[in-house]
């Protein structure tokens, strides 16, 4: 490369970092934000840590998840899904606050 000519432009993008899931980013597929919003879900947190302090319940089911998460990893996100499906209410959802297909 002659002193003239610029090397190609670099780039670094965040969406690069999250779909790694880097720097203790959420498994690709699961959104916590979203999924603290889902009633169910907040059932869940609640029967496994009820919310004594009477805090507002999406805030509560974010704040309990990312801690849960943190320590317990998939094994948390598992104990959810057992939980759901033994719940066996939400027929036509999938326990992640979608619809089942």
């Amino acid at each position: 490369m002659s002193e003239t000519e610029k090397p190609a432009t670099q780039t670094v993008a965040a969406s690069g970092l999250d779909a790694h899931g880097a720097m203790g980013g959420e498994p690709l597929g699961l959104n916590l934000e979203l999924l603290a919003k889902y009633p169910p879900f907040q059932m869940y947190i609640e029967s496994i840590e009820p919310n004594e302090q009477g805090i507002d319940g999406v805030k509560y089911a974010m704040e309990r998840a990312r801690a849960a998460h943190n320590l317990a990893g998939e094994a948390f996100i598992e104990g959810y899904l057992v939980w759901w499906t033994s719940k066996g209410y939400w027929r036509g959802e999938d326990p992640m606050g979608g619809r089942a297909s």
